[in-house]
């Protein structure tokens, strides 16, 4: 028996941006699977660069969302945007980086301990508060690839050599 229909299952249509809307509330967006989302105005407004002037889509990279400010240009990842209304995604994310930041954790311990530094020294060395590095060393969020990068120059090694991947350590 021959198929009346064929649907094509896409399963890269949920990460895929096709519109976006800026409004007073906020932004909307649409994804190739019909699913649309809104983003807080409070949330765009918070990257500091004033109201969106301008939003495209980059053909290169379908994933993101270009925003345009007056002198500034954001690209808003996927999974940024579906997490303000996607519970599961919020906590898959929330999962994600809670391991993230429990893996540099562990691995900035074992270096400085390799090394006999206290959490001051290392932050001497690499130009950061003591605070951070205990911060950094709990757990605890709030941190920039800028600075992983200065304690690892602050060890005398590069960002792979101490951070590595995920679960690597």
């Amino acid at each position: 028996m021959l198929a009346r229909s064929l649907q094509v299952e896409d399963p890269g249509a949920s990460q895929r941006v096709v519109a976006a809307e800026w409004q007073r509330s906020g932004l909307r967006v649409r994804f190739a699977d019909g699913a649309t989302w809104a983003v807080p105005a409070v949330a765009v407004l918070a990257m500091n660069h004033g109201t969106p002037t301008r939003l495209a889509l980059d053909p290169a990279d379908p994933s993101c969302l270009v925003v345009h400010f007056d002198a500034d240009v954001e690209h808003l990842p996927w999974d940024w945007i579906r997490s303000f209304g996607d519970p599961a995604l919020r906590a898959s994310s929330a999962d994600s980086l809670r391991r993230s930041l429990g893996h540099v954790a562990r691995r900035m311990r074992e270096w400085r301990r390799a090394q006999g530094l206290t959490q001051q020294a290392l932050a001497d060395r690499a130009g950061i508060g003591r605070a951070t590095v205990a911060r950094l060393e709990l757990g605890r969020g709030g941190v920039t690839l800028a600075t992983l990068q200065r304690i690892a120059q602050a060890f005398g090694a590069g960002y792979d050599d101490v951070f590595g991947t995920l679960g690597a350590a």
